[in-house]
């Protein structure tokens, strides 16, 4: 599923941008031109088409690797908490 999302690291650094390739309960995939180290801890605001409010969630870094697309990367993160219903409002799409 692709979605717009932003994101923040925890050292109070600016607000980027992305686009999710895979949701799951425990995990979100986006790729960024940023980059990302494994163990960063990070905060993300997923924007869902639903006329709501953005999803917010938080988690760290567990791998990233080269996107297909030049200057950009793969990040995978691992979510601190499931989010179950807030999650529920991207598997309505």
């Amino acid at each position: 599923m692709k979605l717009p999302l932003r994101f923040a690291d925890s050292g109070n650094n600016p607000e980027y941008g992305a686009e999710t390739f895979n949701i799951s309960a425990k995990g979100v995939g986006f790729i960024t031109k940023e980059k990302l180290n494994p163990n960063t801890s990070i905060e993300m605001w997923l924007e869902i088409p639903d006329n709501h409010q953005p999803l917010f969630v938080s988690g760290k870094v567990v791998w990233t690797d080269k996107a297909q697309e030049q200057g950009k990367q793969r990040v995978g993160i691992n979510l601190d908490q499931a989010n179950l219903m807030g999650l529920a409002r991207t598997f309505r799409l």
